[in-house]
């Protein structure tokens, strides 16, 4: 995972619905919001909980 251009994070699970990983103790939770899993909301930390859209071309749904 990467945030602000720095690797934070090498590896992540994900569900159908969800999408997570650590930054040190800190988890990172994101809802999807779309079938083609190009929009997520952030879950958690609860205290911020933008949400984010794909931008630019992309040939196949996000795994």
């Amino acid at each position: 995972m990467v945030i602000n251009n720095r690797v934070v994070a090498t590896s992540f699970d994900m569900s159908s619905s969800e999408l997570w990983f650590n930054v040190g103790v800190t988890e990172y939770r994101y809802q999807f919001l779309d079938r083609n899993k190009t929009e997520i909301r952030q879950l958690s930390p609860a205290h911020y909980k933008p949400t984010f859209v794909l931008s630019g071309k992309h040939k196949k749904d996000l795994r």
